[in-house]
């Protein structure tokens, strides 16, 4: 299995490469459009309940697109692990650094996703309040996320070699 995966890297290394920083710039780029873009756009909307509605849409939308682009950072990942042949390697430490930073960026991910779901539940049930702070807990998972994504980005740029 590792040798066919090895294969496929090599045969495909510019296509794995590309579906992992193409993936990442989805999640990352999106974090920074929703908490320094979106979001303060949002907050202008003085109508509560439009506001709410509307934050709900708009994660729900972008949500759809992270879980995937999620699922082929973790996927070009194995590929390029076994590909580029880092176990073992002076740099394994820093793939598992890495990576570890990618489940916990992904765990703050699922909290927001979770929260963005209780927000629509109650929302639908006419209960601003608690759908309000529901959504208001999402920009936590952000907070993480940012720098850590940041930290990602620089250990992706060490192991590429540069």
């Amino acid at each position: 299995m590792r040798e066919a995966i090895s294969n496929l890297f090599v045969e495909y290394a510019l296509v794995w490469v590309f579906i992992h920083v193409f993936s990442a710039i989805i999640w990352i780029g999106g974090m920074i459009m929703m908490r320094f873009s979106v979001m303060p756009s949002l907050a202008l909307i003085t109508d509560g309940k439009v506001r709410i509605s509307k934050t709900i849409s708009i994660f729900k939308s972008f949500f759809r697109m992270v879980v995937i682009a999620i699922a082929f950072i973790f996927i070009s990942a194995i590929f390029m692990i076994i590909g580029l042949g880092f176990k073992g390697s002076d740099l394994y430490s820093i793939v598992l650094i890495k990576e570890a930073l990618l489940v916990i960026m992904t765990i703050a991910f699922a909290y927001a996703y979770t929260q963005v779901n209780k927000a629509e539940r109650r929302f639908v049930e006419g209960d601003m309040e608690n759908a309000k702070k529901h959504i208001s807990k999402v920009k936590y998972a952000i907070l993480i996320n940012l720098p850590l994504s940041i930290i990602t980005i620089i250990l992706g740029i060490t192991l590429r070699g540069f």
